[in-house]
């Protein structure tokens, strides 16, 4: 396996190939509760929670082993409580992985309703929630292709303090080397979509200093205005290496 550093920092070249996997992967989970009841609901800390077993999901062979052993959980997330869109939890190689997805929802359900609710409106709500449950599959697929499975395991932020407004907490957020990774690779996503829009001319027609210096521009200051100057020397790395990688993509 590779370390951290090497996959996060140096690497870059494969973000699109992972990206892909996770997007499949995150459709495939979507379609699966769409079509299918859930295995269990269970209260877990006031979320009412549908349980859906990746092993019982029908997928393509490329991504099968990130279903294998992962755990899914649809949770209900009531007026008033502060939770995240979605998270992923390792097992570091012993036990399970899980995905949990929060829905926010108008009224507080019990078991019932909650299944009801899960295979009649859940699908909608997961598909607005597709780039939050992306990013998960990609600490999934990170947390398998690298010796990092000890740092997926452990609670690294407290999201308590990030929706409070914790500029520390977020800090320690962005910064992280997974987190990093996973929020790139979101990003990418739609400089890939800006590229097809506009047209492949449009990353030929101009120098690589000149396009990174008006991507990096276009990224959101919620992220980039926390980074380390280590983090931002490794995000410039990346576009110059994701702007090649476009360049033999679509060429």
């Amino acid at each position: 396996m590779q370390k951290l550093t090497d996959v996060f920092i140096i690497e870059g070249a494969r973000d699109t190939e992972f990206r892909e996997l996770a997007e499949i992967c995150a459709q495939t989970f979507i379609d699966y509760v769409k079509t299918h009841e859930c295995s269990d609901v269970f209260n877990d800390n006031g979320n009412v929670t549908a349980t859906y077993f990746g092993h019982r999901m029908k997928t393509d062979d490329e991504v099968r082993k990130y279903f294998q052993d992962t755990v899914f959980y649809v949770k209900a997330s009531p007026p008033g409580m502060q939770t995240k869109d979605a998270a992923f939890s390792s097992g570091g190689g012993h036990d399970e992985d899980y995905i949990s997805v929060y829905l926010d929802v108008e009224k507080n359900h019990d078991s019932s309703s909650w299944r009801k609710f899960c295979l009649n409106k859940a699908p909608d709500l997961l598909r607005a929630k597709f780039t939050s449950i992306m990013h998960e599959f990609i600490h999934l697929i990170d947390s398998q292709r690298t010796s990092s499975k000890l740092d997926l395991t452990k609670q690294r932020y407290d999201i308590n303090k990030i929706n409070s407004g914790d500029e520390q907490e977020n800090s320690k957020y962005i910064n992280d080397p997974l987190e990093f990774n996973a929020i790139f690779q979101e990003i990418a996503e739609r400089l890939e979509q800006r590229i097809i829009e506009k047209g492949v001319d449009s990353i030929n027609s101009i120098s690589s200093q000149e396009w990174v210096s008006s991507t990096l521009k276009s990224i959101p200051k919620d992220w980039t205005s926390s980074f380390s100057a280590k983090l931002r020397k490794h995000l410039i790395k990346r576009l110059y290496q994701f702007l090649e990688d476009m360049k033999v993509k679509y060429s």
